[in-house]
C-alpha cells in the first residue's frame, strides 16, 4: 500500500468513526474522550441512553452502583483550599484539589477498608492505598492514557525493566484562596535564610499563587545557590521545619524538589515535569483504615508532592452534548441537588462542545464565543443556562428546588437530586422534591417531552419511587406513556435477560469491582449495600423500626390514662434534646407533642417548660446523665413560675448501653408507640431520626430512639391481681 493509500484508507476510517459518533452515543463519548475505556456493561448502559437520545423512550430511569473503587488511607495527608486535612477526615461538601489545581467538592464518602498497598513514584512520594484505588496513568507501553486500579498497576509493572511503564502527572500550581497578610510575602521569605527562629505562617504557605511567588523570591534572592549552568537553586535553613514548608511552597506552585540533605532542597525554576513515574507498589499488609472519596471531574490530589488520583465520571455529562449535536434546536434542562453541581454539568457540557472533536463530529452546533448573560440580541452563555448560536436550542441547569422559567422543556434529566443517604432519608427533603417536580418541573413539560433520572437510591418512598406508584412501568399495550426501568446491580439477581446477560451471581464490573470486593462490602452493611450498590432500596430490611409506628387520630377511651414526658438531654454540642409528651394508657403510649432540637439551654428550658405546662403533663421524667440533673431542676422552676404546679419531675442516671437497649426494646417500642396522624410532617427531623435508623452500621444520632424506648421503659408495671382478673373480663 503506497503512502497516498495509506492516507485515504485512514480518511475513510476517520469519517466512518465521525458518522457513527453522531448515532451512537457510546461512540460520540469515545470519540470525546479518548481515554474512556468501556467495559461491556457500559455498552448495553449507553445503548439504552442512544435509543433515549433517538427518542425511542420517552421516560427512563436508570439505577447504576457508584465508581468505587478508590481507597487512600486515613492517615494521607491531602491539601485543601483551606489547608491540611487528613484524608480520612474529608466529608462529602469538603473542597479538595482537582487535576487542574483548582478547588472540587467532595461528592461522596465510602465505609472504610483496610489499606494495604504502598505506592511509591520517582519524586520519591509514597501513597498508602487499598488495591482496588484508582489511578489515571499513562501507560508507556500502549501509549494511551487509562484508569487502572492498584493491583492492576502492580500485576503489569515489570520487575527490572530500565524505564516505568507507568506514569501519573506531574505537579500542578494549586489554586488556595486568596487571604490578607500583614507583612509583604517577599519580606518574609528573605528574612527566613538570616533568621534561626524564623517561623513561616499559614497564611504564607496556603495563599494565593501571587503570595507564594513573591515568598518563594525573598527565599531564593536572599538564600538561593545557583549551579554553574544558572539552571537549579539550592536552599538551605537553620531548621527542618522551615526546609519542609519552603518545599511545600515550592511543590504548590508546580514545581518538582530535590532533598539534598535535612535542611537543603533545590529544585529548578523554570522546570515543571508533566510526568511522574510510578517506581514500585508493594503489598504490606494492614496498613491502617482508609475510605474512598468521589468528587467532581474525576480527580483529585493527595499527598505532600500533589499527586493526582482517580474518582468516577457519569456518562450524563455526555448526554446533553450529543442530544444538541443531533438536535440544535432542543430546549434541555438539567436538574441536581444544588445549584453548585448543576453548574458543574453546565460547564462541563461547555467544554465539551468547545472542543474541536465535537465540532468535527456536530459542525452546526456552537456556543457563543464569549460568556454572555444577559445583552440583548446575543446568545446567552454563562453558568445557569447557554443557546446555540443560530438555532434555537439550548440547555439550562439548575439546582432542585429552583426555577425552571421559561420556555417548555424538550428534554428533562435529574442527575443525583439527592446529595446523600441523610437527605434520602428525611421525609421532609423527600417531600419537598416531590412537590418541587409536581409544581414546577412538570409543569415545564409538554405532551412530547422526554425524562432522564439517574441516581442512587436510597429510599424506596423517592422521586423514582412516587412516580413508579403513580405512573407505573412502561407497558407497550396496557401502559404506553409508563416509566423504562434499567438496574444495573454491582451483584446480578435473577436469571440472565436481554438488558443484562449476566449469570446470576457475577459482578457488573469485575475488572474493577471483584465479586470478592463487593462481598466484603456487602459484609460490613448489608443495608446500605443494597440500596447503594444493589440500588434496591428496602429501609424495612436494614431499619431498627422495620413495621413502622401506628397513628391515631383519636385516642381511645381507656380506664387509666397518665399524661407523662420523658426527656433525653443533649450529650455534646452535636447531640439533640429530645423531649416526648404521651398519654400512658393500659393499651399503649399514645404520643401527643415532640420537642427535637440542637439549640442551646437558653431555648430549650423555656420551650420545654411551656410545652410541659400548655399540655398539663403529670410526670416528667429526666435522665441526669451530663447535667440532666441541674437541667431538669431548671426546667421545674420555669414551669412554676409559669404556674405549673402540677407536673412532677423525676430524674435517674442511665447506666445501660444506650444502643442494646435501644435494639432490646425495638419490638415492644414499635408495638406500643401510637402517633398522631400526620407526625412525620408534624416532627420531621424526630421522624426521620427514627425512620432512618439502622440496626446494624453507623448511626448520625441516636437520641430519638433513645426517648422513644426511655418511655417504653418507664411504663407502669400492672400488678399481677388485675392482670389475672383482666383474664376473667374483671
Amino acid at each position: 500500500m503506497t503512502r497516498t493509500d495509506r492516507e485515504a484508507y485512514y480518511a475513510m476510517l476517520s469519517e466512518s468513526l465521525t458518522r457513527k459518533a453522531r448515532t451512537d452515543l457510546l461512540s460520540f463519548t469515545v470519540a470525546t474522550m479518548p481515554n474512556f475505556d468501556p467495559a461491556e456493561f457500559h455498552r448495553r448502559y449507553y445503548a439504552r441512553l442512544t435509543d433515549f437520545a433517538r427518542g425511542d423512550i420517552d421516560r427512563l430511569m436508570v439505577f447504576v452502583p457508584p465508581q468505587h473503587g478508590k481507597q487512600i488511607a486515613d492517615d494521607q495527608p491531602v491539601y485543601t483550599p483551606d489547608g491540611i486535612k487528613r484524608h480520612g477526615d474529608l466529608r462529602v461538601g469538603d473542597r479538595v484539589f482537582g487535576r487542574d489545581g483548582r478547588p472540587v467538592r467532595v461528592e461522596w464518602v465510602s465505609p472504610k477498608t483496610r489499606s494495604q498497598y504502598v505506592v511509591t513514584f520517582s519524586d520519591g512520594a509514597s501513597i498508602a492505598c487499598h488495591g482496588h484505588h484508582e489511578w489515571t496513568v499513562l501507560d508507556r507501553e500502549t501509549g494511551r492514557e487509562q484508569t487502572l486500579e492498584t493491583e492492576t498497576i502492580a500485576a503489569r509493572m515489570m520487575t527490572g525493566a530500565r524505564e516505568a511503564r507507568f506514569q501519573v502527572d506531574g505537579n500542578v500550581c494549586v489554586q488556595f484562596d486568596a487571604r490578607p497578610v500583614i507583612v509583604d510575602s517577599y519580606a518574609i521569605g528573605a528574612q527566613l535564610w538570616g533568621d534561626s527562629g524564623a517561623h513561616l505562617p499559614d497564611e504564607y504557605v496556603f495563599n494565593s499563587e501571587t503570595v507564594r511567588r513573591e515568598l518563594l523570591a525573598g527565599v531564593v534572592d536572599s538564600a538561593g545557590e545557583w549551579d554553574a549552568a544558572g539552571e537549579r537553586v539550592a536552599l538551605e535553613f537553620f531548621s527542618r521545619q522551615t526546609t519542609d514548608r519552603i518545599a511545600l511552597v515550592i511543590r504548590s506552585l508546580g514545581h518538582l524538589v530535590k532533598r539534598e540533605g535535612r535542611t537543603r532542597i533545590s529544585f529548578a525554576p523554570t522546570e515543571k515535569p508533566s510526568r511522574r513515574d510510578i517506581v514500585r507498589i508493594e503489598r504490606r499488609g494492614d496498613l491502617g483504615w482508609g475510605r474512598c472519596i468521589q468528587v467532581e471531574g474525576g480527580v483529585y490530589l493527595v499527598g505532600e508532592t500533589f499527586i493526582p488520583t482517580h474518582n468516577s465520571e457519569g456518562s450524563t455529562r455526555r448526554l446533553p452534548a450529543f442530544v444538541l449535536g443531533q438536535n440544535p434546536d432542543m430546549k434541555i434542562a438539567i436538574v441536581s441537588y444544588s445549584a453548585t453541581k448543576a453548574r458543574k454539568f453546565n460547564r462541563e457540557i461547555q467544554r465539551i462542545i468547545d472542543t474541536e472533536e465535537y465540532r468535527r463530529i456536530f459542525p452546526a452546533t456552537n456556543l457563543n464565543a464569549s460568556n454572555v448573560a444577559t445583552i440583548a440580541g446575543a446568545w446567552l452563555r454563562n453558568a445557569d443556562e447557554c443557546e446555540i448560536v443560530g438555532r434555537t436550542g439550548s440547555f439550562k441547569t439548575v439546582g432542585v428546588g429552583g426555577p425552571l422559567t421559561g420556555d417548555p422543556v424538550d428534554l428533562l434529566i435529574m442527575d443525583d437530586i439527592y446529595k446523600d443517604a441523610k437527605e434520602a432519608w428525611s421525609p421532609r427533603v423527600r417531600e419537598n422534591i416531590s412537590d418541587w417536580y409536581d409544581t414546577v418541573a412538570e409543569t415545564r413539560l409538554h405532551n412530547h417531552s422526554r425524562q432522564l433520572i439517574v441516581f442512587t437510591r436510597w429510599h424506596e418512598d423517592d422521586l423514582a419511587g412516587k412516580l413508579l406508584r403513580e405512573q407505573g412501568a412502561y407497558d407497550p399495550l396496557t401502559n404506553p406513556r409508563g416509566w423504562e426501568v434499567v438496574v444495573y446491580p454491582a451483584i446480578k439477581i435473577g436469571a440472565p435477560t436481554e438488558a443484562d446477560p449476566r449469570q446470576e451471581g457475577e459482578a457488573l464490573w469485575p475488572e474493577r469491582h471483584s465479586l470478592e470486593k463487593l462481598q466484603t462490602i456487602r459484609a460490613r452493611n448489608p443495608h446500605v449495600f443494597d440500596s447503594l450498590y444493589q440500588q434496591d432500596p428496602k429501609p424495612s430490611e436494614g431499619l431498627m423500626y422495620d413495621r413502622g409506628f401506628q397513628e391515631y387520630e383519636y385516642r381511645p377511651a381507656a380506664e387509666r390514662v397518665t399524661r407523662k414526658a420523658y426527656v433525653d438531654t443533649a450529650d455534646t454540642g452535636a447531640d439533640y434534646l429530645c423531649a416526648i409528651v404521651y398519654d400512658e394508657t393500659e393499651t399503649g403510649n399514645y404520643i401527643v407533642d415532640v420537642l427535637y432540637t440542637q439549640r442551646p439551654m437558653e431555648y430549650t428550658e423555656p420551650a420545654l417548660a411551656e410545652m410541659l405546662s400548655r399540655h398539663s403533663v403529670s410526670e416528667c421524667v429526666v435522665e441526669s446523665n451530663n447535667g440532666g440533673r441541674g437541667y431538669a431542676r431548671a426546667v421545674e422552676q420555669q414551669c412554676r413560675r409559669m404556674g405549673n404546679d402540677r407536673t412532677h419531675f423525676k430524674w435517674f442516671h442511665q447506666s445501660q448501653n444506650k444502643a442494646v437497649r435501644i435494639f432490646a426494646h425495638s419490638a415492644a417500642v414499635q408495638n406500643l408507640t401510637h402517633m398522631p396522624v400526620g407526625w412525620q410532617r408534624r416532627f420531621p427531623e424526630f421522624a426521620g431520626a427514627l425512620t432512618g435508623y439502622l440496626k446494624m452500621g453507623t448511626n448520625a444520632h441516636d437520641d430519638a430512639p433513645d426517648a422513644l424506648t426511655g418511655t417504653v421503659e418507664f411504663r407502669r408495671k400492672a400488678s399481677s391481681a388485675s392482670a389475672v382478673a383482666g383474664l376473667f373480663g374483671y
